[in-house]
């Protein structure tokens, strides 16, 4: 019999192996305001938080194709990225009611048309290593 593919997700329970393709795309997930602007090496993003809100409460991951941002167990902001960024040399800092987002571009920093694809799909046409952000703790 023939197999139909179901979802694009690659699940590892065990860590190791080689690196694996990201083949699922997050939709973007916004539930606050955010703007970004970008440079020949880095994109700069500016994410707007209610002003009560202190620095421990707020987690920011980072991945080459992904971004998520969660506050008191709330996302504020998810998503795919349109284009990959070295997460592991990404930096945020924190002041009150805003959290700025440093992510640098790979070598020959691509020009960011969008900053989430939100509008088409893309799927990365090479394995992409998922490096892990060294965020302050």
């Amino acid at each position: 019999g023939t197999e139909e593919g179901g979802g694009g997700r690659l699940c590892t329970s065990r860590g190791g192996g080689g690196g694996a393709l990201i083949k699922a795309e997050v939709p973007l997930e916004a539930n606050t305001t955010y703007s970004w602007s970008q440079t020949d090496e880095e994109i700069n993003l500016l994410v707007r938080i209610p002003p009560d809100m202190a620095r421990r409460d707020i987690r920011v991951e980072i991945k080459p194709l992904l971004l998520r941002m969660v506050a008191r167990g709330h996302v504020l902001l998810a998503g795919s990225l349109d284009k990959p960024v070295v997460a592991g040399e990404a930096t945020w800092t924190y002041e009150p009611g805003e959290v700025h987002v440093m992510l640098p571009k790979e070598t020959g920093g691509p020009v960011f048309s969008r900053l989430f694809p939100s509008e088409e799909k893309l799927s990365p046409a090479l394995a992409i290593k998922q490096a892990r952000a060294a965020l302050p703790a």
